[in-house]
């Protein structure tokens, strides 16, 4: 009973480090933007580590696509402040901005590496998913 219980709060411990946002540095996907390579560079690339960036405390990895006009199309990924205006935090996920000339999607995420993603997956949910598994797997010894 003892060691049931003791694999519990173990378990417990485990998947709130792993599930549980950082406020230490974080590395995130660079492209587009400024930067000096594109993003559809990242998406052809074979190896992704030269798009690898580590970003300063109190950020979190962003990753923007925009079409305009219905023809050109940007995609930025980088840090970005964790902070919004007025001192409130981004929500983690991905949120929509679109105008008559404009459609752009802004996707925050806290987990390393996580704005890789062509497609929209909700941050979080796949390594979440596969903590939760490992755990209940542990547990079940």
């Amino acid at each position: 009973m003892a060691r049931s219980v003791s694999r519990a709060v173990a378990a417990l411990l485990l998947c709130q480090m792993a599930c549980s946002p950082s406020d230490a540095e974080l590395d995130c996907y660079s492209c587009g933007g400024l930067e000096q390579t594109s993003c559809p560079e990242f998406r052809e690339a074979l190896s992704w580590s030269v798009f690898r960036a580590t970003c300063p405390d109190q950020h979190v990895c962003v990753k923007q696509t925009s079409l305009y006009s219905g023809e050109e199309h940007r995609e930025i990924r980088g840090c970005g402040e964790r902070e919004a205006s007025f001192g409130l935090r981004h929500e983690m996920g991905c949120r929509r901005a679109n105008t008559s000339e404009s459609r752009t999607e802004f996707c925050f995420c806290d987990a390393p590496l996580c704005n890789a993603a062509v497609g929209q997956t909700p941050p979080g949910v796949v390594s979440a998913a596969a903590v939760a598994a490992l755990v209940a797997r542990w547990i079940a010894r």
